[in-house]
């Protein structure tokens, strides 16, 4: 394996199957791109466009995501020993998370439309004016999770372990829709 080490990648289209630590990588465009059993420590990808990319057995520890596009990732497939992520202003419509555990992630002012959670162990993390529209929750613990200013989240209480998760009066309505109560 082939390693990096503080480097800055921009306008990039192609990645050499390596483990990149402390690297940037600026307005890179991997979509559909087979990434699989690449290593990234450190690292922060900023206006880089990773859609549909193929992120089997990949390691992403400490990986910053900064207004990045990242539709349909299957993070799920992800090598999960140290995975740790940061979600900033970023595009991760119809994802999934299904069954990892990526406590005290932050999902910063993010569109999440569509992405899977399910199983996932998600204690600590923190959504910030981030959207969860048809988002799945499901068998997930949620305990100590922010969730005051996310919008367009359903999330069936009964389901999911959630001692400590934080909602606004805002929001509460994502809790009850299970129960087609009309909250106004």
């Amino acid at each position: 394996m082939t390693y990096f080490d503080d480097q800055q990648y921009e306008n990039l289209s192609q990645l050499e199957r390596g483990e990149y630590t402390e690297c940037s990588f600026h307005t890179c465009s991997f979509p559909k791109a087979h990434l699989a059993g690449n290593r990234f420590i450190d690292c922060t990808f900023t206006d880089c466009d990773l859609s549909l990319a193929v992120v089997t057995d990949v390691s992403f520890q400490n990986t910053r995501f900064i207004n990045c596009k990242l539709l349909g990732l299957q993070f799920d497939g992800c090598q999960p020993l140290l995975l740790q992520f940061h979600f900033d202003n970023c595009q991760i419509q119809h994802a999934s998370f299904v069954g990892l555990t990526i406590k005290g992630t932050n999902f910063i002012n993010c569109q999440m439309e569509g992405s899977d959670f399910s199983k996932a162990k998600l204690d600590k993390c923190i959504f910030d004016n981030t959207e969860l529209l048809n988002a799945t929750f499901e068998n997930c613990s949620l305990r100590n999770t922010d969730f005051r200013t996310a919008i367009h989240f359903s999330i069936n209480p009964e389901m999911n372990q959630m001692l400590g998760a934080k909602f606004s009066q805002n929001n509460l309505a994502g809790l009850l829709q299970k129960y087609r109560l009309n909250v106004e």
